[in-house]
């Protein structure tokens, strides 16, 4: 019921808005076509008096001008010219082919300003009279200068050049900049050529309209209302004239200095309607392009069109500017605010409005209630629906609203054991996997592939033992927080927990998604879960046991995937570096350290953390020796170096930096001296040695376990100088650096493992196939 009261109150609200758009629309139609028609005439008649000064020249060029005048012939058609200043109030210009002209302009006080030129051909010198008549043809003023080098050449001009010759044709020309004593300004003309009886053609006359003092003002005087917008712009997109008049369509310069007659359209930049500072006529260019429309084609429709704006709603007319004179192709625009238009409808359409707005008020109120009982509970549900969607069960919302009808409680119960089943299964399986699998529509089927893998292995010291010392759900409680621990640094570091094997844990890096700089990530790892048993610790000795790791890591390529039956999958990873990662967690045991990692994780970290080379074993049940490595911990110090770049011919050039930005400076500029095939080749080694910059800043803000101290740093130096000692067979040399090491740590098992090796091999004698490589003969 409250659904079909909504229905209808929105349907009256519907009618009364559509009915009152019908009624208002021919109205609309009819002011926005009329008012456009009479403004566009307005501007043609302005334009128009230019044409008929220019028609009236020819025709006295005709009858009067037979051969091409001399300065003082040019003189006595000044009252010509002042006799057509009565009804035409603009600048014109009379230029002839010997480079004289009249030029005559009414300024606003009402006088008539003729200026005769003269050229000198032989002396290039330029003789200028200047004649001032006032309101009654009378000389007012009268005066003569010589200008001895004259730069100006009417001839040049681009509104000469486009009437050149051709008889009888009035044209007008693109606009062009001219100058006065206060500047520059653009101006447009009308212009048509001068041939006397026998059509010889002596020169152009033309009528000048200076944009910004002539359009812009009639513009200003047409706007019907306080907000509209007149405008004009030609066919390349150009304002030529707005009624806004404090808003400029031209950015000039305030002087010319010397520059010629070429060089002052520079010095003037035009404004598309795109540029043009005004926030409605910049929307209305970019609306017009989103509709794949232009003010022709808006002209060529002979209507007018709504726009949008942010201003408000403007409806926007466009007409064609067409005189009798050829090649004006201007579009003349009025922009009608919606407001302005439609004040007095707008106020009844309201009254309307608010009456059907009452309706609509009661059925919403009828429909809350309905929202109340049903609504809101199945919405709620529907959200917690989008988190089991992807497995997102620990951020399902509560239900903060319950339905009192009994089917809607039914559905609640049945969806919260449902949610509750899932957040048990969920602690059965790799959440992040199957989250993955969702995510990418995969079905879980049987299938592996080979990547490239980071394996972690993690196992408790002496757990038999501690199982046998503990009460059951004591070990339990402390298992939950081990685990949790080390989860939680495994996911944070961007790994996969992939099983629980006891006591030990196994996690993967780089499946089923590689964030990159794996290595990296799983040494973060590793210290930070020791770390945070070194805190847990006090929690177990307080039931009389101790709590020590060790760790395992090796990287390399394995198998990763779905393997099991048919009805029960596991998300593993198997293969030689799963393996070697088990045994490398094993040898821990063998070294006295608490994490071993091979010699590829130890490349990644240089640098960054400390790693004591342990030598080179053979773990059982491999051919291939695997370099290991103890990993420690931050150095004493922030590092100020990581090596960057060392270039093909030998010598090594480092650069010392501490971030990829600086680190990247110093590879652009040592790759701006190379021969291009030598930087074409290196291009890609920078790049992966960036990234291990980049890598390494990323370690060492997450890495939380404190640093080494500086003896510690020093001694681990003695002792890797020792095992490379070892590994060259100088074994006097390894065992001073060796006992040396053992100084400061008495207890070292990996040193005295070491030492008891020398040791034998100097009774036995050094066998001819000795390689250095320790093998293990247990697991």
């Amino acid at each position: 019921v409250s659904t079909q009261s909504t229905w209808a109150a929105t349907v009256v609200l519907i009618i009364v808005t559509v009915k009152s758009n019908e009624a208002i629309q021919p109205l609309v139609d009819n002011y926005m076509s009329t008012l456009s028609v009479s403004i566009s005439k307005q501007v043609v008649s302005e334009l128009s008096k230019g044409i008929s000064l220019v028609k009236f020249w020819q025709a006295f060029s005709v009858l009067s001008l037979q051969t091409m005048p001399d300065p003082e012939q040019l003189k006595k058609l000044v009252p010509q010219m002042g006799a057509m200043r009565v009804n035409v109030p603009l600048s014109s210009q009379v230029s002839f082919e010997n480079r004289r002209f009249l030029f005559a302009n009414a300024p606003a006080d009402g006088n008539l300003t003729a200026t005769v030129h003269s050229y000198d051909n032989v002396t290039k010198a330029n003789t200028m009279t200047v004649s001032t008549f006032d309101e009654y043809f009378d000389l007012a003023s009268f005066d003569v200068k010589v200008i001895p080098k004259f730069p100006y050449d009417p001839r040049v001009r681009p509104w000469y050049q486009d009437v050149w010759q051709q008889e009888g044709d009035v044209v007008w020309s693109a606009p062009t900049v001219s100058r006065t004593d206060f500047g520059l300004y653009l101006k447009t003309s009308v212009c048509g050529s001068l041939f006397n009886t026998g059509h010889v053609f002596h020169g152009v006359a033309c009528a000048f309209f200076p944009l910004e003092s002539t359009v812009n003002p009639l513009l200003e005087s047409l706007r019907l209302t306080e907000n509209s917008i007149a405008f004009v712009v030609d066919s390349d997109g150009y304002v030529v004239g707005s009624s806004l008049v404090d808003s400029p369509f031209i950015v000039k310069t305030s002087s010319y200095g010397n520059a010629d007659d070429a060089q002052m359209d520079t010095q003037l930049v035009r404004l598309k309607m795109g540029e043009y500072e005004v926030p409605a006529i910049q929307q209305l260019t970019e609306e017009l392009k989103a509709r794949g429309m232009t003010l022709r084609d808006l002209a060529e429709s002979g209507q007018y069109d709504s726009f949008g704006l942010s201003s408000g709603r403007f409806y926007v007319q466009s007409q064609m500017v067409q005189t009798s004179a050829r090649n004006l192709d201007w579009n003349f625009v009025i922009m009608m605010p919606e407001d302005d238009v439609l004040a007095e409808w707008k106020r009844g359409r309201t009254m309307s409005i608010i009456i059907a707005a009452g309706v609509t008020v009661f059925a919403v109120v009828l429909a809350s209630i309905f929202t109340h009982f049903i609504v809101k509970p199945l919405s709620q549900m529907a959200d917690k629906m989008g988190n089991v969607a992807f497995m997102d069960l620990k951020e399902i919302p509560d239900m903060d609203h319950t339905s009192a009808l009994y089917e809607v409680k039914q559905i609640e119960s049945t969806f919260g054991t449902t949610i509750d089943n899932l957040k048990l299964f969920a602690k059965y399986i790799p959440v992040d996997v199957v989250t993955l699998l969702m995510s990418e529509n995969n079905a879980a089927t049987l299938g592996m592939q080979r990547a490239e893998l980071v394996i972690m292995f993690h196992d408790i010291e002496n757990f038999t033992t501690i199982t046998e010392t503990l009460d059951a759900q004591v070990l339990v409680q402390l298992l939950e927080a081990y685990f949790n621990l080390v989860t939680e640094r495994v996911v944070k570091s961007g790994g996969l927990v992939d099983k629980y094997i006891g006591d030990c844990v196994m996690a993967i890096w780089g499946y089923p998604r590689d964030p990159g700089h794996l290595g990296i990530r799983a040494c973060t790892a590793a210290i930070n879960i020791l770390s945070g048993l070194r805190e847990s610790s006090p929690l177990w000795e307080a039931h009389g046991v101790p709590l020590n790791g060790r760790i395992g890591l090796h990287s390399g390529t394995a198998l990763a995937g779905n393997i099991g039956s048919t009805d029960r999958l596991s998300f593993t990873a198997i293969g030689d570096t799963v393996n070697t990662a088990s045994r490398l967690e094993a040898l821990g045991k063998t070294y006295g350290v608490r994490t071993i990692i091979s010699r590829p994780l130890a490349d990644d970290v240089a640098g960054a953390l400390v790693c004591r080379l342990l030598g080179v074993v053979r773990v059982k049940g491999k051919t291939q020796p695997v370099e290991i490595y103890e990993l420690l911990g931050p150095p004493p110090e922030k590092p100020p170096a990581v090596p960057l770049l060392v270039l093909p011919n030998g010598k090594s050039h480092l650069a010392r930096s501490a971030s990829r930005s600086s680190a990247a400076s110093f590879a652009t500029s040592m790759v701006s001296v190379m021969h291009p095939k030598t930087a074409t080749k290196m291009s890609e080694q920078i790049e992966k040695l960036l990234d291990r910059v980049e890598g390494l800043e990323e370690l060492t803000a997450q890495v939380d376990a404190a640093q080494i101290s500086r003896p510690e740093a020093a001694a681990v130096k003695i002792y890797n100088n020792a095992m490379r000692e070892y590994l060259k067979a100088s074994f006097p040399a390894a065992a001073e650096l060796f006992r040396q090491y053992q100084q400061s740590h008495p207890d070292d098992k990996a040193c005295q493992l070491m030492l008891t090796e020398i040791e034998g091999l100097g009774q036995s004698g050094l066998p001819s196939d000795w390689d250095g490589v320790l093998t293990m003969t247990t697991k």
